[in-house]
């Protein structure tokens, strides 16, 4: 399984929140939190919690969960627009 956080930057740009650094140090994240979230990994629930309560948003909104390497293809609107890379 693995963990794609594009949205949640995505969703930090929108809101004007800066960068995940940033933010993250604004909430109090521990700096192993934010290198998991960094690096793709799943960080606590606790962490998630507290990121999706201060973006007022649902864990669907801020990241990506991928079951097999297969489903790491990024489409948007029928598109491809990533094929098993980790940068857009």
């Amino acid at each position: 399984m693995k963990v794609r956080y594009y949205k949640l930057f995505k969703l930090l740009t929108m809101k004007k929140q800066g960068t995940f650094p940033t933010f993250a140090k604004r909430l109090g994240l521990l700096p192993t939190e934010i290198e998991k979230i960094e690096t793709n990994r799943l960080p606590s629930s606790e962490t998630l919690h507290a990121i999706c309560e201060a973006l007022e948003c649902d864990i669907d909104d801020m990241m990506d969960i991928f079951l097999t390497e297969e489903d790491d293809d990024v489409y948007f609107n029928g598109r491809l627009l990533r094929k098993n890379k980790y940068i857009l």
